[in-house]
């Protein structure tokens, strides 16, 4: 193993050994080429060729359905608004076909300039013309999409065709959150153009059952979203779905493969063992049988430099329409593990050759090697979530779907969110995360599973930014009665988005549900064993679960109340800052400050279990919102993009609404909260510092106060903590200095702690009288010579009462 991977082999192995049975591997996707499906990355291989149909060559007509539940009666809420609008709408209005730019959800109309009607419409017709590249004869000809909101029926030249699973359907593909691709090498030409597709897309409503559908109604599959009515912001009537994303929010991708092809790569690194294990499936859709060899390199990546491999070359004969699984193990001890501070990522190169030796196809996937542990334990030092045999303490915060109207929040970003509806590009994940980890934080949470996408897992992948994904099922959902085919079909549709993530570093846990009560232990029983089919995670990615009784569980913590399974050993926490209409800086201020209360609370909470603590409903209020651009559209950002740009991966919008981040305009309007001391980021990078001390008195009572300060008081407890992955020495030294409110130095002290990495300890000082009616503490936490950590804290007259 490389020096840089900062772990001694045999003390991980004998750890690992002790206590618990570390599974092992990770990595990404199956896919295509650089711009498909999956993880993989560059198209290394000349086999294989796509074109992006991205872009504005797309028309988009809506198509009138009749009401639903919620639009046929007010129920106590005005929405006769909605029947108004739509009744409104004339017949030639109905038969236009505007130009639209795909990737594009139709009830984004703040980002696109629609027609307002748009914003009620449940279906809709996009159409484009498309050529064949001459190169792609002899090749199989797909489509790929990268994502379509619900179901949809494609149709080329005017022939429907279906993706894999859903031919006796009428419809071609339904699910939102799985990549699919349909076969079209019957209907076109190489070489021809003005080809036709039609993608006719109906959003949630068809995965409701019921003469009356509405988001009450038994749904046909687990949704991670709610369809609901919401009035605006401003009072005006409007409807805002949870439902972020109708219509076709992914790449399309038209994609020429061979017939005799690796379709899907499952990475399968073992630190413990030191072995890298490939699932490798080839399929043969050729008419005939064929006989191949398997190669397998690895390289580093990016720069391509070659690192393994793989000794074996099977020889195996797949037989005409059919698909066949092969595995292949080598050795590997000369590796570097994937941290946070350094993801270090491979890539797997495989090769499918004839048996005279010509290349036939090469599939490249990316990897990355770590192991995640949890760790059952009575001794508190012990008990943890294990990072490549190290302790590891995780901070983090959620990432959650946005409206598409600012609905419910008055505002349009819950926690850490992709503002400005869904604003899917490299360059946006790659901002937020930046900003995200320049605020101490090391996971998010994928909230509700609504914000899993192949750019931003791509993004952690490579910055280091370790996720908890979960999965699409949300308590208001799969709690009604479904019948046995639509369960074992809800369970496939799961099953199916964690296999499209498994060979990601960055995912070291999988939350099975959404403060779901039901389900779970079945849910933990497929992801780990796949039921019939392959593991769909990878063995040492921790499950996540409010109630199962296998794997991980975590507790919830509501407004700082703990709710915990009195019968389980809890994992998790997170406080739901539930302060949701906040658009002035000194509620979002005041929330923020409440929320890092909390959070401190729990990291100093020693006989509390929780390992992993998320803040949420947080994160954006350290930002103050955008001023008025324009009165038409409000709080928005006007964006231009080259063709080019149009075309990549990526959904496009031309203005991005209410955006906190925004890393498209220059300079970046990111808009922190600074009028306050501290200010919000302060506040939030101190608490979620990896290496910190923290007065409990004041936590416990100053930060109940927009002030930030309380009662003098001589006798200080702190706890220190030492989440360093990059330095794991055990000493911390703190400092204190007391200051008087003239600024002179009234006393200093200093105490040494050993504090065992993902650990924390306590620890009292005596700093003496007070030196007036007010006065600071200053703070700092050192390690291996360094200050790590400084904090100052106000104190008032001694004797003010506290509230």
């Amino acid at each position: 193993m490389h020096e840089s991977s900062r772990l001694n082999r045999r003390s991980f192995l004998v750890t690992a050994a002790a206590t618990a049975a570390a599974a092992s591997g990770l990595t990404t996707l199956p896919g295509f080429t650089g711009t498909a499906q999956g993880a993989t990355t560059t198209a290394a291989a000349k086999a294989r060729e796509s074109v992006s149909l991205n872009g504005d060559q797309w028309t988009f007509q809506a198509v009138k359905l009749p009401f639903f539940g919620w639009e046929q009666s007010d129920s106590g809420i005005d929405r006769s608004f909605i029947r108004e609008a739509i009744n409104s709408v004339s017949r030639a209005d109905w038969g236009s076909r505007h130009q639209v730019r795909v990737p594009m959800t139709w009830n984004s109309i703040r980002e696109f300039d629609h027609p307002e009607y748009w914003h009620y419409i449940h279906k809709g017709t996009y159409r484009r013309t498309f050529a064949v590249p001459k190169s792609f004869r002899g090749h199989r000809v797909k489509l790929h999409f990268g994502g379509v909101n619900w179901r949809c029926w494609i149709f080329v030249n005017g022939t429907q065709v279906h993706a894999a699973g859903h031919h006796d359907a009428d419809f071609s593909h339904e699910f939102a959150l799985t990549p699919f691709d349909v076969d079209i090498s019957h209907l076109v030409e190489p070489g021809s153009d003005g080809n036709t597709l039609e993608v006719v897309v109906q959003d949630i409503t068809a995965n409701m059952l019921g003469p009356s559908p509405n988001e009450q109604s038994v749904i046909k599959y687990p949704m991670g979203v709610r369809g609901e009515y919401w009035p605006r912001h401003d009072g005006a009537p409007s409807r805002s779905y949870h439902d972020a994303k109708s219509g076709i929010w992914g790449d399309v991708t038209l994609l020429s493969v061979p017939a005799v092809r690796v379709d899907d790569v499952f990475v399968r690194p073992n630190v413990k063992d030191n072995t890298l294990t490939a699932e490798l499936t080839i399929t043969n859709e050729s008419g005939t049988a064929a006989t191949v060899v398997l190669r397998n390199t690895v390289t580093k990546w990016p720069d391509g430099r070659a690192e393994l491999s793989f000794e074996k070359q099977p020889r195996t004969t797949v037989g005409a329409g059919s698909s066949k699984t092969v595995k292949v193990t080598q050795p590997w001890d000369a590796y570097d593990l994937w941290w946070p501070d350094k993801p270090v990522l491979y890539n797997l190169n495989s090769s499918l050759l004839d048996t005279s030796g010509k290349t036939l196809d090469t599939h490249v996937t990316r990897f990355g090697v770590r192991d995640v542990r949890a760790v059952a334990d009575e001794d508190p030092d012990v008990r943890g979530i294990y990072l490549n045999g190290i302790r590891t303490g995780l901070r983090g915060e959620s990432i959650e779907v946005n409206i598409a109207g600012k609905g419910a929040e008055n505002i349009a970003v819950d926690g850490l969110t992709f503002n400005g509806h869904w604003a899917l590009t490299r360059s946006y994940f790659s901002h937020v995360i930046d900003v995200a980890k320049s605020m101490n934080i090391n996971i998010l949470r994928i909230h509700r599973g609504w914000g899993l996408s192949k750019e931003l897992v791509d993004i952690c992948d490579e910055k280091g930014m370790m996720l908890i994904a979960e999965n699409p099922i949300v308590i208001s959902t799969w709690e009604y009665p479904l019948t046995a085919r639509y369960w074992e079909n809800g369970v496939s549709k799961v099953l199916g988005i964690a296999r499209s993530y498994r060979n990601h570093p960055s995912i070291v846990l999988w939350s099975i549900s959404n403060e779901n009560a039901i389900y779970n232990d079945d849910l933990t029983l497929g992801m780990r064993s796949g039921y019939a089919g392959a593991p769909a995670v990878n063995p040492d990615i921790q499950l996540v679960s409010t109630n199962a009784e296998t794997d991980t569980v975590y507790s919830r913590g509501y407004m700082g109340t703990y709710i915990t399974n009195p019968t389980v050993k809890t994992w998790f926490t997170y406080e739901e800052n539930a302060s949701y209409i906040e658009p002035q800086n000194t509620d979002r201020h005041h929330s923020v400050i409440k929320s890092m209360r909390i959070f401190r609370q729990q990291r100093m909470s020693l006989d509390y279990d929780a390992k992993v603590q998320l803040a949420f409903y947080s994160f954006q209020k350290v930002f103050a919102l955008p001023a008025e651009a324009d009165p038409a559209r409000p709080e928005s950002t006007d964006l231009s993009w080259t063709a080019d740009e149009i075309r990549s991966p990526g959904y496009h919008a031309d203005h991005m609404w209410q955006s906190v981040m925004n890393p498209y305009t220059q300079p970046a309007r990111d808009n922190v909260i600074t009028e306050f001391s501290p200010s919000p980021m302060d506040l939030w990078k101190k608490t979620y510092a990896p290496v910190a001390v923290f007065d409990k008195g004041w936590v416990d009572y100053a930060m109940k106060r927009d002030n930030l300060t309380y009662t003098y008081n001589s006798s200080r407890l702190l706890h220190l903590f030492n989440s360093d992955l990059d330095d794991q020495s055990e000493e911390i030294t703190v400092t204190w200095t007391l200051i008087a409110a003239d600024g002179s130095v009234t006393r200093t002290g200093s105490t040494q702690q050993n504090v065992p990495i993902g650990g924390s300890r306590s620890t009292r000082i005596d700093i003496g009288s007070a030196p007036g009616d007010a006065c600071q503490l200053r703070l700092t936490a050192s390690k291996s010579g360094t200050v790590r950590f400084r904090e100052t804290l106000q104190f008032g007259e001694p004797g003010t009462p506290i509230d």
